[in-house]
């Protein structure tokens, strides 16, 4: 009888694994039967496709002036057209460059969010992240009445009252770095924004003072807790489709698990607090969280865990978005004597010698803005498969060709942004090109904050946050690279560069 068990546990020992990649091999196959009809670029491997061209691309990739992967996916479209299929293993994911398309894409309510941002965003490795956010919402009809509810907290009227407030958070960053500004110590600048960013977005959208060392709630900096949930979706995005095997990994797993626990465990304190203050009948901020808070008395469907959803999404966006974009923004500013020069005289005729800023001065700090543009065009925060939609049943037609049904379209911003049929030397920094006197670019051609629908709820946010903040910056300080600095930027789920930029600051007469 025992050798009967043996045998039959070393039969299912053998079968087991065997099915497993005929089932593996099939789908590969019924993949690539599929998509047959549309370009595709020569694959290293038959079995794993362009995954390892792409993987390749990312670890030899760090290096000056290119964003990985973006140089391949470029040198691709150059040979065979803005429309072409990857292969990831058994996952296709369709590239989509051409305007015309991106217009297709995107402004088509009827293509939803791809089932794989869910996978990289949803949770991490079993811990609930923004499985249901409005981020990762595929049906329109669940995810427009929540976003036009919103959409309100985060329109461009509401925020020009909020001027003030991200002034003196502005302010408290400028103050925080007085004790370091002597011209000799070297301060890393890119944590320093980060902060600002995480102060501006707890005091601006949350209505919570945070102080240099704890969030309001914890006493935990949350700085590094956004950095590390932010290095577990790259993590997942980088080993798609392979994400679930980082389980192998299970001390970096918990790690990455106990920031998302971090930082929900900070949101549903604070969601708790201003509950009880609503319900207790109190006087409450008008700000993001309050409408977040009132979405789910309109929703039935908003429970808790739905707010922390919102919650992470919007905390998350914020704070590493902006402060890697402003620190990208600095960089190439120094790097280009004359758009410093150009910035530093706007700010003197606007501001004078006064260091607040207010709304009027806002709208009239244009150079600064496109300095923010141009930076953005050069580094579009959103990594390789971020914005992207998914083609509705019956599939879609784009380029002639027919996409068949539940495809990733990946209309990849950073690649659009350099090629050179858009934007005349696309690789160099001229924030002139967004002159208001020179012609708009079309929204599918410069999209940083996606298009259509589905665009970025907190572009307005973001826009005021960095236009004031590198403002206030180089008005108040003369700051220095190190010798021979090179920028070198990685895509870590957005861009950001590589080191901390460290640099010596002195108080600017």
């Amino acid at each position: 009888m025992d050798d009967m068990w043996t045998l039959y546990i070393s039969l299912a020992a053998l079968l087991i694994p065997a099915l497993t990649c005929l089932l593996a091999v099939s789908s590969l196959v019924c993949a690539r039967r599929k998509y047959s009809h549309l370009p595709s670029p020569k694959m290293s491997s038959r079995f794993f496709g362009h995954y390892f061209d792409i993987k390749r691309e990312r670890e030899k990739g760090i290096r000056p002036g290119q964003n990985p992967p973006d140089g391949l996916l470029l040198k691709w479209a150059s040979d065979i057209g803005t429309l072409y299929i990857l292969f990831l293993v058994w996952k296709p994911i369709l590239i989509v460059l051409d305007p015309e398309d991106i217009q297709k894409v995107h402004m088509n309510r009827l293509h939803p969010k791809p089932k794989t941002i869910t996978t990289i965003v949803g949770d991490v490795f079993g811990q609930r992240a923004s499985l249901r956010s409005l981020f990762v919402l595929q049906d329109y009809s669940t995810w427009h009445p929540r976003r036009k509810h919103y959409d309100l907290a985060f329109s461009k009227s509401y925020l020009t009252g909020l001027v003030p407030t991200f002034d003196r958070c502005c302010e408290k960053c400028l103050s925080g770095l007085k004790p370091f500004a002597d011209g000799v110590v070297q301060v890393p600048m890119k944590r320093h924004l980060l902060k600002f960013s995480q102060n501006t977005i707890w005091k601006v959208a949350f209505a919570c003072d945070i102080s240099d060392e704890c969030d309001p709630t914890s006493g935990a900096d949350v700085v590094p807790v956004g950095t590390k949930v932010f290095k577990a979706f790259q993590d997942k995005l980088h080993n798609f489709p392979f994400q679930h095997f980082q389980f192998f990994h299970p001390f970096e797993c918990e790690g990455y698990r106990n920031a998302v626990r971090t930082l929900r465990g900070v949101g549903k304190e604070c969601i708790l607090k201003r509950m009880k203050v609503l319900d207790d009948g109190g006087e409450v901020p008008n700000d993001i969280l309050t409408f977040i808070l009132k979405s789910a008395t309109t929703d039935s469907a908003v429970d808790i865990e739905t707010l922390l959803d919102d919650f992470a999404i919007f905390y998350l966006a914020g704070q590493e978005t902006v402060g890697n974009t402003l620190s990208l923004a600095l960089v190439l500013v120094l790097q280009h004597p004359e758009v410093l020069e150009r910035l530093l005289a706007e700010i003197d005729e606007v501001l004078g010698s006064r260091t607040s800023v207010t709304a009027e001065d806002l709208e009239k700090l244009k150079y600064t803005e496109q300095v923010v543009h141009e930076t953005m065009r050069l580094y579009s925060p959103a990594g390789f498969m971020v914005v992207s939609k998914e083609s509705p049943p019956g599939g879609v037609t784009l380029s002639g060709y027919h996409i068949p049904a539940g495809t990733h379209m990946a209309t990849h911003p950073a690649c659009v942004h350099r090629m050179p049929q858009y934007f005349e030397e696309p690789d160099s920094f001229n924030p002139s090109r967004f002159d208001p006197e020179n012609k708009k670019p079309s929204p599918f051609i410069y999209f940083p904050f996606g298009v259509g629908h589905r665009m970025c709820i907190g572009m307005h946010f973001a826009m005021v946050e960095m236009k004031l903040m590198l403002c206030r910056l180089i008005q108040a300080y003369d700051i220095t690279l190190p010798p021979n600095y090179k920028l070198i930027v990685v895509e870590q789920f957005i861009r950001q560069s590589h080191d901390d930029i460290t640099c010596t600051l002195v108080p600017r007469k």
